[in-house]
């Protein structure tokens, strides 16, 4: 990630600044209260958004309802574009909806939604989204006063700041997690131990339920033995009625089909009748159609579409050279009133703005006849130029009025096309209508002779009715006497399977306490693992990452400081909870005992270390090409300061923002901007 640009709008106090931010050392210069911190607070702010540490009462200006954060970046080499805005109201400041621009895509987003798409082009941890961004703080932009809080605050607070900051607080998250989670292990034990305690009950009512299910089934048995008895002497009854029932179907099934037939016979005549209808209106319409053409026939012209297209060809670069002639025309007589203003501002000169030395009136002069020559040049060209805007206009005219002649014809052909269309379809479905009338003429003969027949089949089977009422009441007796033994079989078997259901209760009621059983065994495994084994290796593995840490942060915070300070009598390295320890001639001193340069090298140093190893820690984050040092030299010597020349070298970071007041430093850095506050206005020198 790199800065390009940042716009400020009623932000502290600025009221509207454009600040390029370009890559390289950059120094932003000026006394103290110009306005130098605002701009890296607000690059925070369009970044993160309001925090705890960075409310709206503090960035927006006083006496304003608005204010807005426009911050230009690139991030892989893509530029994007973020704005936030403020606004006051019920005495509170707030942040308001803004936006994002993604390469060309823009996007109109909440705070929180902008927050997000940071974090995710960052590739910063998802987790930060509700909480302040440490990786931020740490690897680009420290204030002074947050770094001195991590030197001088006590053991626990340092450390777990670090913890935060690297990542590593997780593996205490996990070990206070274990012993929560053991709290609950020991519930669930409680609490399945309690559920299994009548296991051996729920087995011996099981046993009894299944003995009575067994006395059940030999009833049932006996039962079905005279069923199958009932059961012949019914089959025996319903075969004598069986018969006639089966010429009372056919009876039916006649008398449905002659409905049937009856049915389709008036369809089919009500059918062709109305295809009559159709067919005299289709010959009216398909004579008139016909006529309507012979009139209307008009010869062809060529393809009216290919015409249609050349002239638009023809009118497009026409139109496109007009355009540009016009914007030639334009930019001249902007070029004109640029001449004259000239002209006005130079004769009313008398003292140079850049050099304060007194202005000839040989030299306005010279700068007045060179202006008049412009104007008098571009006359000549804007004369052309309306020569040739007259001669495209009469052209472009021509073009059009051809195009809409041609266009009255091209609706005439579609026309006429559409009406032949017409002319075939309804042919077509006239020969159609022809055939449908030939098919139900045949469909209402066939239908008259099928007619005839079933009503001479119904004739024959109309004395079957009678017969079969006598059969089917001799059936119904002996049914009764099967549907009684039927009925004390279904409550035998309604008692059995409500003896099955009890049982299959208890099979369940018993699996699940089985399964709890086996569960309460696992849980008091898991338990031992986590108490014992599981804890002990989260303890060593966070052992050995904030070794790793430990040593990578001594070695880069050794290097820093004795780059930035060149006496060999004094040495600084981290002890174990990465505390600073001074040497001095092989004794160690107090940190207080060391000089305000010295102590202002020991916190750079810690500074540039700890950007270092969460930079090498956390390798995916896209912030590792830009680094902000706010005041990194107050107490440096000149000697120092030629030492952070060295150490801004040694760092090859694409692009370092510095805030300072040392003049010295400007001739380091690749550029410097500098700042100055007039009337409570801050703004960049010009």
């Amino acid at each position: 990630m790199k800065f390009k640009r940042i716009v400020l709008e009623n932000i502290r106090s600025y009221l509207h600044e454009d600040i390029e931010l370009p890559d390289g050392s950059l120094l932003l210069s000026g006394d103290i209260g110009s306005g130098k911190s605002t701009v890296l607070l607000a690059i925070e702010f369009a970044l993160f958004g309001l925090t705890k540490d960075l409310s709206g009462d503090m960035l927006l200006r006083n006496g304003q309802k608005h204010g807005s954060v426009e911050l230009h970046l690139s991030i892989d080499n893509k530029g994007i574009t973020i704005k936030r805005t403020l606004k006051k109201a019920a005495g509170s400041v707030t942040q308001d909806a803004g936006y994002a621009i993604v390469g060309d895509i823009k996007k109109e987003l909440t705070a929180m939604e902008l927050k997000q798409l940071i974090l995710e082009l960052l590739n910063y941890p998802k987790e930060l989204l509700t909480k302040k961004s440490l990786i931020y703080r740490y690897t680009v932009y420290t204030p002074q006063e947050e770094m001195k809080h991590i030197l001088f605050s006590d053991v626990e607070t340092r450390i777990n700041i670090l913890r935060r900051v690297f990542g590593i607080d997780k593996y205490k998250r996990i070990k206070e997690n274990i012993g929560v989670f053991n709290v609950y292990l020991r519930e669930r034990m409680r609490e399945f131990a309690g559920r299994i305690a009548d296991l051996e009950g729920k087995k011996e009512e099981r046993g009894r339920r299944m003995a009575e299910l067994l006395v059940i089934e030999d009833k049932k048995a006996n039962l079905n033995l005279k069923i199958e008895t009932a059961r012949a002497v019914c089959s025996e009854k319903a075969s004598g009625a069986l018969e006639l029932e089966g010429d009372i179907k056919r009876l039916n099934e006649r008398k449905k089909e002659f409905g049937v037939c009856q049915a389709n016979l008036i369809n089919k005549t009500e059918q062709s009748d109305k295809n009559k209808v159709e067919l005299e209106r289709l010959e009216t319409q398909t004579a008139d159609l016909e006529e309507w053409l012979k009139i209307n026939k008009v010869e062809s012209k060529g393809n009216i579409k290919d015409e249609l297209s050349n002239r638009d060809a023809q009118l497009k670069p026409l139109e496109s050279a007009l355009d540009e002639v016009k914007k030639k025309n334009h930019e001249l007589l902007i070029r004109d009133s640029i001449s004259e203003k000239i002209m006005i501002t130079i004769s009313n000169l008398n003292v140079c703005l850049t050099c304060k030395q007194q202005v000839t009136n040989e030299h306005k002069e010279r700068i007045i006849n060179n202006e008049r020559e412009k104007i008098l040049v571009s006359k000549n060209e804007r004369v052309d130029l309306e020569s040739k805007e007259k001669d495209f206009l009469e052209k472009i005219d021509t073009l059009k009025a051809e195009l809409d002649e041609l266009k009255i014809v091209e609706r005439r052909i579609e026309l006429i096309k559409a009406k032949e269309d017409i002319f075939k379809e309804r042919n077509e479905h006239k020969v159609l209508l022809l055939e449908i009338q030939e098919q139900l003429k045949t469909s209402i003969a066939s239908y008259e002779t099928q007619k005839a027949l079933l009503s001479e089949e119904i004739e024959r089977f109309s004395d079957s009715e009678g017969l079969y009422q006598i059969k089917k009441a001799e059936l119904e007796q002996a049914e009764k006497v099967l549907k009684a033994f039927e009925l004390e079989l279904a409550s035998y078997e309604q008692e059995a399977r409500m003896l099955g259901k009890i049982v299959d209760s208890l099979n369940e009621e018993i699996e699940i306490k089985n399964k709890l059983k086996r569960e309460l065994i696992s849980l008091n495994e898991l338990q031992s693992w986590l108490s014992n084994q599981f804890l002990e290796l989260v303890d060593n593995i966070e052992k050995q990452i904030m070794l790793r840490v430990h040593y990578d942060f001594d070695s880069f915070f050794q290097k820093w400081f004795s780059m930035l300070v060149d006496d060999q009598t004094i040495s600084m390295t981290l002890d174990e909870e990465f505390t600073p320890r001074v040497e001095q001639n092989g004794y160690e001193i107090e940190y207080s005992y060391l000089s305000g340069g010295e102590k202002t090298a020991a916190a750079l140093a810690y500074r540039l270390a700890l950007n270092q190893v969460i930079n090498t820690i956390v390798s995916a984050i896209k912030t590792k090409d830009v680094l902000i040092l706010d005041e990194p030299t107050d107490g440096f010597s000149n000697e120092q300061l030629d030492k952070l020349r060295d150490v801004l070298r040694e760092l090859e970071i694409a692009q370092i923002i510095l805030v300072s007041h040392e003049p010295k430093i400007e001739s380091f850095v690749d550029k410097v901007i500098r700042f100055e506050k007039h009337e409570h206005v801050s703004g960049v020198a010009r």
